[in-house]
């Protein structure tokens, strides 16, 4: 029956209706189909539909490798900086011990040259020690360093200017007071300069003592002298009606208390009993 043929028709098509008709193409139609209804037309498959999907294929492959070579890449360039800096931190560190060896030599041979220089230099200071007792005096050892520290001048002398003073408090004849300080390596005071003359004058008026200077004449021949054996020629501050010459045995000289001028020279008998004045060049101390 036509009916049921135009019904098989549209289930099982004969061709395929979802193709695309190609516009160029005239429909024919037949007189069977004419009657029944169906129109035939002129369609084709397309013949590039495979090879565009072969090559989308191949474009899909293609970006997975480029991607998965990007990555590589990237894991490997980082790696290998990473081993760059461990081996360049390795080598930085190998100079550095290697500098720290070197720096510890040579700390321990300067430690080495020190320790041998400060028992030379104790030996030394062991020698001039023992010749001038007074050097002890200048660099005391520290009770609780037990470190020797220097100052300019001894303990319980006087600095002035250059010099360094030590005024007696007790009393000895003049060559006892010459003998006690030579005893420390110094001198009786040897009166050199205006202001030297002018600081003894003041430490003697206030302690209103008389004190033993270095000048004497031992014989007339000779004249007076300091004890270094120089002549009295400059910076002569002789008491008015000083040098008494009447008796010989007043041939030692002290500066007296109670003057109110720098004249204050006075000569004694080399056997009275005073208080004198040692003197010794200050240490210069670094700062």
């Amino acid at each position: 029956m036509e009916s049921e043929g135009f019904y098989t028709d549209l289930v099982y098509p004969k061709e395929n209706v979802y193709d695309t008709i190609d516009i160029g193409k005239t429909v024919h139609r037949n007189p069977e189909s004419q009657q029944t209804g169906v129109v035939e037309s002129d369609v084709r498959p397309r013949p590039y539909r495979l090879p565009t999907t072969c090559l989308g294929l191949m474009c899909a492959v293609l970006l997975t490798v480029i991607i998965a070579l990007s990555v590589y890449y990237n894991v490997f360039s980082h790696s290998v900086s990473a081993t760059d800096l461990l081996s360049d931190t390795l080598v930085q560190h190998t100079v550095n011990h290697s500098n720290l060896a070197a720096f510890n030599k040579e700390f321990k041979e300067g430690e080495n040259s020190i320790g041998s220089k400060a028992i030379e230099l104790n030996k030394i200071l062991q020698a001039f020690s023992d010749s001038f007792p007074v050097i002890l005096e200048y660099c005391p050892v520290n009770s609780e360093t037990q470190m020797r520290r220097c100052s300019p001048c001894p303990k319980n002398w006087l600095q002035h200017n250059e010099k360094c003073y030590f005024f007696s408090s007790e009393t000895m004849n003049w060559v006892n007071s010459r003998s006690y300080c030579s005893s420390m390596g110094v001198r009786l005071v040897i009166i050199g300069s205006v202001q030297e003359q002018a600081f003894i004058w003041k430490m003697v008026k206030k302690s209103k003592k008389d004190f033993w200077i270095g000048l004497r004449n031992v014989c007339k021949k000779r004249g007076w002298r300091w004890v270094n054996e120089n002549r009295l020629q400059r910076y002569v501050y002789w008491k008015p009606g000083q040098p008494y010459n009447g008796e010989q045995r007043r041939s030692c000289v002290a500066a007296e208390a109670g003057v109110s001028t720098l004249n204050n020279w006075k000569n004694h008998e080399c056997t009275d009993k005073l208080p004198w004045i040692c003197a010794a060049e200050a240490l210069r101390v670094p700062p």
